[in-house]
């Protein structure tokens, strides 16, 4: 729950940017989210700066009802009748109230962010970009050893794009949660013999958060030559043109997080621009839905979890190198593949921990209940979800929700 207290401090603190702006910047609590994780001292400093944030934050309520009770104070005088309670009412006892309350946050606050020195804090926004969660970028040639499971899907998509296709740019999304699979089969689709032999020109380029329509068209430009000197996008899409010009050509956009229906126009115009043949596809995948209904509103590849002997397969082949499975563990190594709930990262991540161990190490993990293993999984993909969520206050809902059982109805 330490996620909780940084997205909550950031909700507040964004509220209280018109009050306190030069005391306290959100580059510092940035950089203390990441190392609270291992530093007790910085999960220590921002506990009191939740307990200041939250004083900030009943200040603030104060002031906004203070500002409705004088809305109302105001209609009320317009009426025969006043009430009672206002007439009691005194502003300018208020005002000295909320004036040392104000006062007092201030202090407290600029003695946080002095304390924020101690821990070597970012102090300037000026004098670094705001953090990003680090994203594994990916490619088309790393090996995939264990391929379990995905067959029947990799042999769709290949007679899907290597049939008759009648648009310059036949979009293809890969919908899936974090860990499912998505890359593996991307890569093994680009991969595919028949594939290979289909296109003149496959191209991989790993998107992740920051969707850059230039950036993206000069990767897809690197890939094709060896040196590029242009600069400007101009250059970029000339160059582009010319290396692509009666060429049928696969691009695969690796974990695509845009859901900016203008910026995905301009790329796939880009693209039909300098290439304006028919039979060319992307393929691209994606976490969310959303971002797949904007590159192909009418159809998408929603890729589903394995099965229980799918994830065994999986255990087997990374706990087993040598293929031979002892019987005895047998049936721990199946109940442990039915806790890995179709995630093939889950099953990876099984089996490299019990690689080389005793059966009572097996036996201690089939103890662990399913939900710890889950969080180990949802610990290696959290930049793929909290992380990512586009504001502070939805990061702080996030953190709320996370409290409630799985499966519970709200």
């Amino acid at each position: 729950m330490d996620s909780i207290v940084s997205a909550t401090i950031e909700v507040t603190l964004e509220k209280l940017l018109a009050i306190a702006t030069e005391e306290f910047n959100l580059a510092v609590l940035k950089d203390a989210d990441r190392r609270q994780v291992s530093d007790e001292a910085v999960k220590l400093w921002l506990k009191k700066l939740e307990d200041v944030a939250y004083d900030a934050d009943n200040a603030l309520d104060e002031i906004i009802y203070e500002n409705l009770r004088h809305t109302v104070q105001i209609q009320n005088q317009m009426k025969p009748k006043v009430c009672l309670y206002f007439s009691f009412y005194n502003p300018l006892a208020f005002r000295r109230k909320m004036a040392h309350k104000i006062n007092n946050i201030n202090v407290n606050f600029k003695r946080i962010n002095d304390e924020a020195g101690l821990h070597g804090f970012l102090r300037r926004v000026a004098e670094s970009a705001p953090s990003q969660p680090q994203v594994k970028e990916t490619d088309a040639i790393t090996a995939d050893p264990v391929f379990v499971g995905r067959q029947n899907d990799e042999s769709k998509f290949v007679e899907q794009i290597t049939g008759e296709i009648n648009d310059v740019f036949s979009v293809l999304p890969i919908v899936g949660m974090g860990g499912i699979g998505k890359t593996t089969l991307a890569r093994r689709i680009f991969n595919h013999p028949r594939t290979e032999t289909h296109f003149d020109e496959r191209i991989w380029v790993c998107v992740s958060e920051k969707f850059d329509v230039p950036k993206i068209l000069k990767s897809i430009l690197v890939s094709l030559m060896e040196t590029f000197q242009g600069d400007s996008r101009h250059a970029v899409m000339d160059a582009l043109r010319k290396k692509l010009k009666d060429k049928r050509c696969l691009i695969v956009l690796d974990d695509l997080w845009n859901d900016k229906r203008e910026e995905w126009d301009d790329l796939k115009n880009a693209l039909m621009g300098v290439n304006p043949n028919k039979g060319n596809v992307i393929i691209v995948t994606t976490h969310n839905e959303s971002v797949a209904s904007i590159v192909n509103p009418h159809n998408w590849y929603n890729l589903e979890k394995l099965s229980e002997d799918d994830c065994w397969s999986i255990i087997k082949a990374k706990a087993f190198e040598s293929g031979d499975v002892p019987e005895l563990f047998q049936t721990i190594g199946k109940a442990i593949a039915q806790q890995c709930r179709g995630s093939p990262l889950a099953a990876n991540m099984m089996g490299a921990v019990l690689r080389g161990k005793e059966i009572d190490d097996w036996k201690s993990i089939q103890d662990i209940e399913p939900s710890n293993i889950e969080g180990y999984q949802n610990s290696m993909v959290k930049v793929l979800s909290f992380d990512h969520l586009p504001s502070s206050s939805l990061k702080e809902c996030s953190a709320y929700c996370s409290i409630f059982p799985k499966d519970s109805l709200i």
